[in-house]
């Protein structure tokens, strides 16, 4: 699932293929300078993936940008990896990770719609179900002056 993947205006289509390509950044290999490298492989990584979503709000002088992403990873490790490749350090770092949804949470109640919430729930329960097979969720605002 994607949101705001920009196809239109300038997204070049062989970054989109390699984005939606199943092994896409899941193959443990390090990348972009050694940001995420958990030395495992796919198949060992299926079993243990469960729900991480994390929140980041980052705001400038000239800007707000505020982050909600849904993602599977194993561990924390992993998903502040993914974050790091999609969003780059300084931002990842910002992060607030947590395992599973909380709907409670601020930026999930702004940006997270109820049926996307329903999904979220049931797939932190259920993180073996086909609703939790490469989910990656990512909203975003951004609030210029």
């Amino acid at each position: 699932m994607f949101h705001s993947l920009d196809l239109e205006l300038g997204m070049p289509s062989d970054l989109v293929d390699q984005i939606l390509r199943r092994d896409a950044g899941m193959t443990g290999e390090t990348v972009a300078g050694g940001l995420w490298n958990t030395g495992r492989d796919r198949d060992s990584v299926e079993h243990g993936r469960t729900l991480y979503t994390a929140t980041i709000v980052d705001v400038r002088v000239d800007q707000i940008h505020h982050v909600y992403h849904a993602m599977m990873a194993c561990d924390l490790a992993e998903a502040r990896g993914l974050l790091r490749l999609r969003y780059g350090r300084q931002l990842a770092d910002q992060a607030e990770v947590r395992r599973g949804y909380d709907a409670s949470n601020p930026l999930a109640v702004s940006m997270v719609s109820d049926a996307m919430g329903a999904i979220l729930a049931m797939v932190a329960s259920n993180p073996q179900s086909a609703l939790a097979e490469g989910l990656d969720l990512q909203l975003e605002s951004r609030f210029a002056p």
